[in-house]
């Protein structure tokens, strides 16, 4: 285990910290946007619905680009973090971790795609 593996695994660990605080706040501050039935941070119809909503007209751009920027911002963490596994000689977890990174990057591109055909504001 080298110093270079376990830094990585610390900052991608940090990256990942600082992606979920701001998916949180855009999750805590867009309910307040949306429409009536939406309201609800926590229920069922709201949280299915969340990144249909989020990229809606009357949500700000502002907290749409941060919602986005937690996005790109995991997905580089949870790449580093399976790197540092891969330098740690931890195959199946790098492995495992890839899978994952790979699943949630087409997520967020499909996110992002929703996003630009929203247009320039």
């Amino acid at each position: 285990m080298t110093f270079a593996s376990i830094a990585l695994f610390g900052l991608g660990l940090c990256a990942l910290a600082v992606a979920i605080f701001k998916m949180l706040r855009a999750f805590a501050r867009a309910p307040a946007y949306f429409p009536e039935g939406y309201r609800e941070p926590w229920a069922a119809e709201t949280r299915y619905a969340f990144n249909y909503l989020v990229l809606g007209p009357a949500v700000p751009r502002v907290l749409q680009r941060d919602y986005i920027a937690g996005y790109y911002l995991a997905c580089a963490a949870l790449s580093l973090v399976a790197l540092g596994f891969f330098m740690m000689d931890q195959p199946i977890y790098a492995g495992i971790l890839a899978v994952i990174v790979v699943i949630y990057a087409l997520s967020a591109l499909g996110l992002v795609r929703g996003y630009r055909e929203l247009g320039d504001d």
